[in-house]
């Protein structure tokens, strides 16, 4: 088996069928040779019965059926990495000092508050997809009160995770809406720090699609605006300038400036076949996608 395809597999379906991709999971086992597959294969089971599914037990039983094939080796990074997978499994299911214990685990050899941070990270995530958005928000907060340096990076990709999905929720409630614009702020404040300005490009585009989401298209449309910018101070190409054109255009019929829109979305087209070519397909979808909603 191809373990890399196999995965590659499991997060482009997940989102449609989690329950598929979950039952299909236990068939890589027998094929896994080394730390970084087997890695591989307990972010996505986690991700699957945790955000989507649920079932905190089952995953940690997963988890434990991982450790015993002879690709895991709990000193190596990867084997560290699944004790903290499983730290926040059992945070979410409310066992306290069984997730504390895993990230003990998780911690030998490393610093602890940056375990910690990522253990919340997951966590947070987690349980806002199952919808629990209190205690979404209160481990997102934690990970926020942590003084771990080098942690940014996992606090951008948290806050990111976040808005995304609390982003595809059709009916929100204000402590939603709360979380998500927090989530997409924090996620462009530790970007700054941690990552590059086309991160930095990419979280004001997350931003000016939260706030269209939370029916603020005019601050929306300033980070769309925010985002072209960053293009034109780091000597960007038509590409990046895909998806900021594609919130503007947005923002813009939400405003009702129904000439502007269009003009942004056929910018968006014209800037279609300079996106990377991993990413066309996709593009090409969120074009299409965004041409229905404005009506074009």
């Amino acid at each position: 088996m191809d373990i890399a395809a196999f995965v590659n597999d499991g997060w482009s379906t997940h989102g449609d069928d989690p329950a598929g991709v979950w039952a299909r999971l236990p068939g890589a086992i027998p094929h896994l040779s080394a730390g970084s597959e087997l890695l591989s294969v307990a972010s996505l089971a986690v991700h699957v019965i945790g955000e989507h599914l649920g079932r905190w037990g089952d995953g940690v039983a997963f988890l434990g059926e991982l450790r015993q094939t002879p690709a895991f080796d709990t000193d190596a990074p990867e084997g560290r990495a699944t004790w903290r997978l499983e730290a926040a499994l059992l945070l979410c299911s409310g066992d306290r000092t069984g997730s504390e214990s895993a990230l003990g685990r998780a911690s030998e050899g490393g610093d602890p508050a940056v375990q910690r941070v990522r253990m919340l990270s997951l966590a947070a995530s987690a349980l806002c997809g199952q919808g629990r958005v209190a205690d979404a928000a209160a481990a997102f907060e934690a990970a926020l009160a942590i003084d771990a340096e080098g942690s940014a990076r996992s606090l951008a990709i948290m806050g990111n995770n976040l808005a995304c999905t609390l982003e595809e929720k059709t009916d929100r409630s204000a402590e939603e809406v709360a979380l998500m614009k927090r989530a997409a702020s924090v996620a462009r404040e530790q970007w700054a720090i941690a990552g590059t300005w086309v991160n930095v490009r990419i979280a004001e585009y997350r931003l000016a699609m939260t706030h269209l989401q939370a029916g603020e298209p005019a601050v929306a449309l300033t980070h769309a605006a925010l985002a072209q910018a960053l293009v034109d101070e780091n000597g960007g190409d038509a590409g990046d300038r895909f998806f900021p054109l594609l919130a503007e255009a947005e923002a813009r019929h939400a405003l009702d400036d129904v000439e502007r829109s269009a003009r942004a979305l056929d910018a968006a087209a014209r800037a279609l076949p300079d996106v990377h070519a991993d990413m066309l397909d996709y593009c090409a979808d969120e074009l299409e996608k965004v041409r229905l909603r404005v009506g074009a």
